[in-house]
């Protein structure tokens, strides 16, 4: 079925980043807390937790983990975390001797090692002093191509994760762009996924009746199960890659070629 909407989260659906947020939330935790316990999978886990889908707020969870519950299991403290609901707020519920300082020295880190000497300036208003490495944004790289997916960018919009800066280095990455009014970027907590306010607001641009969204994580899903909730209209979801604890799903696939090319969509 082709759609009037095609609404993208971005990283893990539109850009590789296997190998740049996860490998910069993990150097930051290990240059805050001189230490290697924090891997891949800790990472992993995390995302798959509904509230963790910004990486800065999984790096500042992992630096907690190893300084103030360093003889307790990744999943004794992750339950200790969820215990107290979600994302930000019940990490500082379970860690009330959490600093700002901290809050602030890992998330800088984070940031440092993601953005790197070639353009965390750019993203993020100053220059590295702890981490200057060229910066893991280097490896990333596009799922798919403007020219590939022309046909269809003026039905299209993005829901992500991203700040302004850290998207229009994504636009560069894919080497393509969207008018502002269809780019909801990460600019206020309280309207980050799986808020569907700027969803509505995306959808209503696009004056769309039949639209789908793609994503990759559990905040994705919830973010169209919130629309669906909220809106008369219904939205479609495609998850896109691992199941990533995601319950259910209109669509399947393993990358986002893969829809376009098993559905019939004309590019």
């Amino acid at each position: 079925m082709n759609y009037d909407a095609y609404i993208f989260d971005v990283d893990g659906v539109l850009i590789d980043t296997s190998q740049s947020f996860s490998l910069a939330v993990i150097y930051a935790v290990e240059k805050a807390t001189a230490s290697t316990q924090f891997q891949l999978h800790h990472y992993n886990s995390l995302k798959d937790i509904s509230g963790f889908n910004n990486d800065w707020i999984v790096a500042i969870t992992g630096a907690g983990w190893i300084i103030f519950y360093p003889s307790t299991s990744f999943e004794s403290f992750l339950e200790l975390v969820i215990y107290r609901g979600n994302g930000f707020n019940s990490l500082k519920a379970a860690i009330p001797e959490i600093t700002d300082s901290l809050i602030q020295n890992v998330s800088r880190l984070a940031m440092e090692a993601y953005g790197g000497i070639t353009a965390c300036d750019q993203l993020y208003g100053f220059k590295p002093t702890s981490i200057k490495i060229d910066g893991m944004w280097k490896n990333e790289t596009p799922y798919i191509k403007k020219n590939v997916i022309e046909n269809i960018l003026p039905l299209s919009g993005i829901v992500t994760g991203r700040n302004k800066t850290e998207m229009e280095l994504g636009f560069q990455i894919l080497g393509w762009d969207l008018p502002e009014p269809r780019v909801a970027v990460s600019d206020n907590p309280k309207l980050d996924k799986p808020n569907p306010k700027k969803l509505m607001q995306i959808i209503g641009e696009l004056d769309s009746q039949t639209p789908i969204y793609f994503g990759d994580s559990i905040d994705d899903y919830l973010l169209v199960k919130n629309f669906n909730d909220q809106s008369e209209m219904k939205i479609k979801f495609c998850c896109v890659g691992k199941n990533n604890g995601i319950p259910e799903y209109d669509y399947r696939v393993n990358d986002i070629m893969e829809y376009f090319q098993k559905y019939g969509v004309k590019l």
